[in-house]
């Protein structure tokens, strides 16, 4: 077993200094469960550190310096979330590609980047023109298989010390809907202080256990939803995509877990689907138990809940998520209210939150305690919110930004005075009607 420098040498504010005190801190406990085709498997702290502290050495071997630019592009997997976090011990930055990204997009963001390595999905390794290429599935068993010298593993502990929190962890390129993709830098205490923030309101901790499905790509997912867990000490299950979530969700079992909205609908409409397909009397009770249901969600009384829960409403979270997911947090696009009134109905709740990747993803959200329906919540502890005269929203917040990527201009337009100019429009209500 590698044993790597103390915790104590490492920064607290940075990812790879949270992750190696956890990793101390839960040794052999389940970090991520991964399905191998053939059954689910476990990866314990200690095991994703050895990971980390592999691959690390072995990018030094391949000459990445500190504060090298290293692309994964790749669907979601376990490489993709031990690699990400070896770059980072190397003193060097990870640059994330949606697999789903035309070849000639991910060539245009490789070269921006001045990518110096590129780790990728064997089958997209095709479609790239890349002198420096290492192929999850073909190269990188080999890398974890030949061990770590102990001279790398030196230099990897002198490096990952070094690292500061303002250094750059990432650059995650926006879509490019609008223009040409721009590079998102994001540093170090922006992972950190953000995921601290979301701890300080919503209640996860080493007992939960979190369903991952969204692109590793994303700062949805790989803040609020990854990370985010990571700095709660809670393990992760790693779903096999979209056509078997429903499966996964029942298999796993989640206490907690991100999606965006379309997720919320399509179950939303499966569950509509076997109701209208049922006789008379079910879809009477059906009917009638979700009505049960929305009062209590209100606040408004229902005596008849027990009834309600017993014939109806458990068996129903039981199908969709296996009976004891705590809550959803929703991002990414706006939810609709039928579908956000339904799932509180039957007693799973939706935290709408709002955020982009300027400001590390998340910048408000409604939680547990607090949440007011058809609105994305308050603001998160350290962040500040203020509407322009146009109506446009501007965020200050832990998570803002460094700047956009060798864009000195596309940066000064959108964070000129420390104000993240959101270019979405809103409007802050008078105050909470009521709370739940």
């Amino acid at each position: 077993m590698i044993r790597f420098v103390e915790p104590e040498r490492l920064d607290e504010r940075t990812t790879i200094g949270v992750f190696f005190r956890q990793a101390d801190r839960y040794g052999d406990r389940a970090l991520v469960r991964h399905h191998d085709g053939t059954a689910w498997r476990e990866v314990s702290w200690s095991r994703m550190r050895e990971l980390v502290l592999r691959v690390a050495a072995r990018l030094v071997r391949e000459g990445v310096s500190a504060g090298d630019r290293v692309v994964i592009m790749s669907e979601n997997r376990l490489e993709w979330l031990y690699c990400d976090l070896a770059i980072q011990a190397a003193g060097a930055v990870t640059v994330p590609i949606y697999a789903s990204t035309p070849a000639k997009t991910a060539q245009v963001i490789m070269e921006d980047a001045g990518a110096r390595l590129v780790l990728v999905e064997d089958r997209l390794a095709g479609r790239l023109a890349v002198d420096r290429l290492v192929r999850l599935d073909a190269d990188l068993p080999a890398w974890v298989e030949a061990g770590a010298d102990p001279d790398l593993l030196a230099e990897v502990e002198s490096r990952a010390a070094a690292v500061r929190p303002d250094d750059l962890a990432t650059v995650v390129y926006t879509s490019g809907t609008t223009g040409a993709p721009k590079g998102v830098m994001l540093a170090h205490r922006n992972f950190v202080d953000i995921a601290r923030s979301c701890l300080e309101v919503f209640d996860i901790g080493p007992d939960d256990e979190a369903l991952s499905f969204l692109p590793f790509a994303h700062v949805l997912e790989r803040i609020n939803d990854v990370f985010v867990g990571l700095t709660a000490g809670c393990s992760t299950w790693l779903s096999r995509g979209i056509p078997r979530l429903a499966e996964d969700l029942r298999e796993c079992r989640p206490t907690v877990m991100v999606a965006v909205p379309r997720v919320y609908e399509k179950m939303h409409q499966q569950v509509m689907a076997l109701v209208r397909g049922a006789p008379v009397h079910r879809r009477v009770l059906f009917h009638w138990a979700v009505a049960q249901g929305r009062r209590r969600s209100r606040g408004q009384p229902a005596p008849l809940l027990p009834l309600a829960e017993r014939l109806v409403l458990a068996p129903t979270r039981q199908r969709l998520a296996g009976g004891r997911l705590r809550f959803f947090v929703s991002g990414g696009a706006p939810l609709g209210a039928d579908v956000e009134g339904f799932f509180w109905a039957i007693g799973i709740k939706v935290l709408n939150g709002w955020g982009l990747t300027e400001t590390s993803s998340g910048a408000t959200s409604n939680t547990e305690r607090r949440h007011k329906f058809e609105t994305v919540g308050p603001p998160l502890p350290g962040v500040e919110i203020r509407v322009a005269g146009d109506g446009e929203i501007l965020v200050r917040s832990p998570g803002n930004m460094l700047g956009y990527y060798r864009n000195s201009a596309a940066t000064a337009e959108t964070l000129g005075d420390g104000w993240v100019a959101t270019g979405d429009i809103g409007e802050v209500d008078a105050g909470p009607t009521w709370w739940r």
